[in-house]
C-alpha cells in the first residue's frame, strides 16, 4: 500500500512538473508580437508593406497591406516559424497595381522640307523664266 501511495505521489509531482515546465519556454502574446515584428522590419520584402500584428493564446492574425504575394507569403513564413506561435490567420491583402496604360505615339510632324540649296533655287527660278517667255 505504501508502495502505491509513493507511485502516486510521484505520477502527481511528474505531471505537475511537466505542465509547469511547458508554460516556463512558451512566450507571451507580447514577446511573440515584438518578435514577428521585428523579424519583419528587418525583411526587405516587407519594407513598403503595412502589417499589423496580434497574439491572442500563441494565434497570430495578420491584418493590413502588402505589395506583392511574394511579400505576404514572407509574412506568413515569419509568423508560422515564430516561437510560440500556434496558428497564423492570414488577413492581408496585396495591393492592387496600378496598370498603365501605352499612351500612342505622338503623331510625327510632318517633316519639314529639305533646306532649298541656292543653286536648286536658281535652277527652279531659271525654269519658270523659261517657261513663261515662250
Amino acid at each position: 500500500m505504501r508502495k502505491n501511495k509513493i507511485a502516486v505521489l510521484a505520477l502527481v509531482l511528474m505531471s505537475a512538473m511537466g505542465v509547469s515546465c511547458s508554460r516556463i519556454g512558451a512566450p507571451s502574446d507580447a514577446a511573440i508580437t515584438t518578435d514577428i515584428k521585428a523579424k519583419m522590419f528587418s525583411e526587405p520584402a516587407l519594407k513598403a508593406a503595412a502589417v499589423d500584428v496580434v497574439s491572442k493564446h500563441g494565434e497570430v492574425t495578420l491584418t493590413g497591406q502588402v505589395p506583392n504575394d511574394a511579400a505576404r507569403l514572407a509574412a506568413y513564413k515569419i509568423a508560422t516559424e515564430t516561437k510560440g506561435v500556434s496558428r497564423v490567420n492570414d488577413q492581408m491583402s496585396v495591393a492592387v497595381a496600378e496598370m498603365t496604360v501605352p499612351q500612342p505615339a505622338a503623331p510625327t510632324p510632318e517633316a519639314a522640307p529639305a533646306k532649298r540649296t541656292a543653286r536648286w533655287l536658281l535652277r527652279r527660278h531659271q525654269h519658270l523664266l523659261h517657261r513663261h517667255s515662250r
